[in-house]
């Protein structure tokens, strides 16, 4: 994506983007990152992120990320509850 920094173009990766560079990595700590990156940001492009994903060769990487988040979602919830 690009953005006006002080009147000049620069380029910033999405969170979209930095969740493929993840996928494509693959290390344990990258499904970590990934899960922290879904928490921040709430909700990504899921269309963009499938397209992408499907051509860069990391949809199965992508559903497992997807589904450990909706796996760790109501315990994080649950979590921020009870420090309040």
């Amino acid at each position: 994506m690009e953005i006006l920094v002080e009147g000049n173009q620069a380029w910033v990766v999405t969170p979209e983007d930095l969740v493929l560079l993840k996928l494509i990595a693959g290390r344990p700590r990258d499904l970590g990152d990934i899960q922290d990156i879904l928490m921040a940001q709430g909700q990504l492009d899921a269309k963009d992120l499938s397209h992408w994903a499907e051509r860069l060769g990391v949809s199965d990487r992508l559903d497992e990320a997807l589904k450990l988040y909706d796996e760790l979602m109501p315990v994080a919830i649950l979590q921020v509850s009870s420090t309040r």
